[in-house]
């Protein structure tokens, strides 16, 4: 920036900002600087003054130079404004937390009426309450009455006698002794309880209702104003309805329980039944949301120029929120918001760490986190941006990790993230560990890693080696802008749908044991059929399981536990399999020795001695028609990890890739998929895997990908 003086007077360039400010020199007549706005974008203002007068104002905007300035910033900033705002009002509409918040200076008509019309049906409702249970006192009325119609007489009546003797006449049977002769009162002072109304609290609830009216008044006044020359538009005819609706009901209130209520006159703290009497906590607290208004801290309404790494960060954040609604999930806390004095706060703009908490209908919870801080791990603490955890009922936690980057590099025409970004994932999930207490080693937290950048082409970025690493190591990219975010959501909704044992399959190559054989190879779980319900009481009761010896034929080396398996034909909607437990002991026996489920059947049985029944929970799902017929076995990771009977097969992960595909397929088309005993069938079709990216479909053998077998079925 350079400016020349036309006259020798002294004159600085003034800007917010103290390092722009401060980048500036003069020479002689001219005063010269450069610098950068460090990633800020919008208007700015600059001042030339001369001893404090302002000589002239410059605005300029700054534009971003990674996005659309007039298309994907201001559509971004909009997102973010609209998610903010409807957070807040469902937060409004849901629940309120009990708080002190103090008055606001500024706050928009629109704003006001927003608020008004999310919570004025529960703020008449308590008024309702409150017309309904009143809070009164109790006032001692002192009157002068004839002695014979005063039901309590005051103490001050002596007094009252004494100033006014002509009230006493002389009576034999007076109980007042006056020189000699007795007397009785013709008046005396009655002492009268009466219950008034006509208390501070009632006079607070007028003057809020008085308030109210007046601010509406306003407000109508000045839309009428601002439609005079032109037609009204719907939604203001909307809202005028509304506020002379709202006007009606509260004179109502006015001219009927408050019309002997005193104007509020004293300056008087607020009460207890302020703090804790129905009716009147939630009068007063609504009041005060109305008075104070939505206080975004630090927010982006007020605050320009704002860092667009800053925005982009937030939006990425709300935009997974979204997704995560979008999928069925419900907010179960809304952690991003708090109210403090100055109103409602989101934490997302004071780089604080907070969380959102969802459930779906099954009852599984899931977590977002924003500004997650990882500490105790045994390298450096960590703190990505945004942080997914899973938690299904009963199985491992899941985490992934989003990172927003508003940074891209173009290499060869190719459009993507930073390598160094794609890097810092890998040690994301490097770093954040978890202990194993029995070993002393650490294992993987994280199941998978992503950056945020961006970028607008979904279509071409399918492509790119970063978006294709996701599929093999589950670390990877994800463009990202308004109006594109369908492979984020897409990739959302597969994470939250797959199984823990599916999940793991993208890590494998970054699992810190090789635990391939403890997961599918060594079958230690014995799975038997149970008959009926008189069965698994008995088995559950006393701790045993027996199955004929011509069935089981010789008992696996190695067998550590046993699974009950609940038939849907015996057990209807509680089929599948609930129950297990580690093998004590076993021994060979006759059917009729059994004492627990006596039989004269002869034929000999293997009993296996339990030590203590375990629940599974949630239990593993039985699959369409398949079943167990009499026993199979499994290995103990597949038994408390699996969601269904087929996951208890697998014998590898290049069978774990495979069913993944064929359950999407499944899923879409709505074929039957069985597990047979080396092959899955889906609607008819044979499929075996021979090794790694080789299988065999009808009895041909193809070399292809997991991920292209559709298009070798849909030949078949």
């Amino acid at each position: 920036m350079y400016l020349e003086k036309k006259e020798d007077i002294d004159i600085e360039i003034y800007h917010i900002s103290d390092e722009i400010k401060n980048s500036f020199c003069q020479y002689g007549k001219v005063i010269v600087g450069s610098f950068n706005f460090s990633g800020e974008v919008g208007h700015t203002v600059f001042k030339v003054k001369s001893k404090d007068k302002i000589l002239l104002m410059l605005t300029i905007e700054v534009f971003p130079a990674k996005m659309d300035y007039y298309q994907d910033y201001k559509a971004m900033l909009q997102e973010i404004n609209e998610e903010m705002a409807a957070l807040a009002y469902e937060l409004l509409g849901s629940t309120f937390h009990q708080a002190t918040v103090s008055q606001t200076k500024h706050q928009s008509n629109f704003e006001f009426i927003k608020i008004l019309q999310t919570v004025f049906n529960n703020f008449n409702r308590a008024l309702k309450r409150i017309e309904k249970y009143p809070k009164h006192n109790i006032v001692l009325q002192e009157t002068i009455k004839h002695a014979d119609k005063a039901k309590v007489v005051s103490s001050k009546t002596s007094k009252f006698l004494g100033k006014k003797p002509e009230n006493l006449f002389e009576d034999k049977n007076g109980f007042i002794a006056i020189n000699g002769k007795k007397y009785l009162p013709f008046k005396v002072i009655e002492l009268k309880k009466n219950i008034t109304f006509d208390i501070f609290e009632n006079q607070y609830v007028k003057y809020i209702l008085q308030n109210l009216i007046k601010r509406i008044k306003k407000i109508k006044g000045n839309i009428a104003k601002q439609n005079i020359e032109r037609k009204q538009s719907n939604i203001v005819n909307e809202y005028l309805n509304f506020l002379n609706e709202v006007e009606r009901q509260i004179t109502y209130h006015l001219r009927t329980f408050y019309v002997n209520i005193s104007e509020l006159n004293k300056n008087k703290s607020m009460t207890l039944v302020f703090q804790m009497a129905p009716g009147y906590k939630e009068v007063y607290f609504y009041w005060i949301l109305l008075k104070k208004g939505l206080s975004i801290s630090e927010d982006i309404y007020n605050i320009t120029p704002k860092r667009i790494w800053k925005l982009y960060e937030i939006w990425c954040y709300l935009t997974i929120h979204k997704i995560i609604k979008e999928l069925g999930y419900q907010v179960k806390d809304y952690g991003i918001i708090k109210v403090t004095d100055n109103g409602l706060v989101f934490n997302l703009l004071q780089n604080d760490t907070s969380v959102m908490k969802y459930v779906n209908e099954n009852g599984e919870e899931i977590e977002l986190f924003y500004n997650k801080i990882f500490t105790n791990l045994p390298t450096s603490d960590q703190k990505p941006d945004t942080v997914l955890c899973l938690n299904k009922k009963g199985k491992i936690n899941r985490m992934y990790i989003f990172d927003a980057k508003y940074r891209v590099e173009i290499n060869n025409e190719e459009i993507g993230p930073l390598e160094e970004d794609i890097n810092a994932m890998h040690r994301y999930r490097d770093a954040i560990v978890a202990e194993m207490p029995e070993t002393m080693q650490f294992k993987y937290k994280t199941f998978g890693a992503y950056i945020m950048f961006p970028y607008s082409d979904e279509q071409k970025f399918v492509n790119h080696k970063f978006y294709k690493s996701i599929e093999k190591v589950n670390i990877g990219a994800f463009p990202l802008l308004p109006g594109s975010y369908s492979l984020l959501k897409e990739h959302i909704k597969s994470i939250l749908e797959e199984s823990d044992i599916e999940s793991t399959s993208r890590i494998l190559s970054h699992e810190a044991i090789d635990d391939s054989f403890i997961k599918f190879k060594y079958r230690n779980v014995l799975i038997g059929n149970v008959k009926d319900k008189k069965h698994l009481e008995a088995y559950l009761e006393n701790k045993f399981y027996h199955i004929p010896v011509s069935t089981l034929a010789n008992v696996r080396p190695g067998i550590e536990y046993i699974a009950f398996y609940q038939s849907a034909k015996s057990f209807g909607k509680d089929a599948g399999i609930y129950y297990y437990g580690r093998i004590k002991s076993f021994r060979t026996y006759k059917r009729n020795e059994c004492q627990e489920l006596p039989s004269t059947n002869e034929e000999l049985y293997i009993r296996f001695e339990l030590e203590d029944i375990e629940n599974l929970d949630p239990p593993i799902q039985t699959v369409d028609d398949y079943g167990i017929r009499t026993h199979i076995y499994t290995t103990y990771y597949l038994l408390t990890n699996a969601e269904n009977i087929h996951e208890l097969s697998l014998r590898n992960y290049c069978e774990l890739e495979l069913y993944k595909e064929l359950k999407k397929l499944k899923k879409e088309k709505g074929y039957k998929l069985r597990r047979r005993q080396d092959s899955f069938e889906l609607n008819g079709i044979s499929i075996e895997v021979l090794k790694k990216n080789c299988f065999r479909v009808n009895g041909k053998i193809y070399n292809i990908k997991p991920q292209e077998i559709s298009k070798i079925l849909e030949l078949e």
